[in-house]
């Protein structure tokens, strides 16, 4: 099941970053990358999916975990900037 979930996470950072460089056939499919608050409300959903995969306890190295904490916080902090610009520069 951690092994689905990291796979679902990786596939999901893909559409991300597809949706960060504004390219035509992901932004024409999933409409809600377009706008700011959905790209926050994204990047929410992805961080905190990368959290969740940190609390399986099948880990080889805590190094790993920690990186994947890291990043799910990373996550989220963008996530919370992008809906703190939707709401105070518009």
């Amino acid at each position: 099941m951690a092994l689905l979930l990291r796979v679902f996470n990786i596939i999901l950072a893909l559409i991300m970053i597809c949706a960060e460089f504004e390219m035509a056939f992901v932004l024409k499919n999933i409409r809600f990358l377009i706008q700011w608050f959905g790209r926050g409300i994204y990047e929410l959903f992805v961080g905190l999916l990368t959290l969740a995969a940190c609390t399986s306890t099948f880990t080889y190295d805590k190094t790993i975990d920690e990186i994947r904490k890291a990043a799910g916080y990373c996550g989220i902090g963008v996530g919370g900037l992008y809906i703190l610009f939707v709401i105070f520069l518009f």
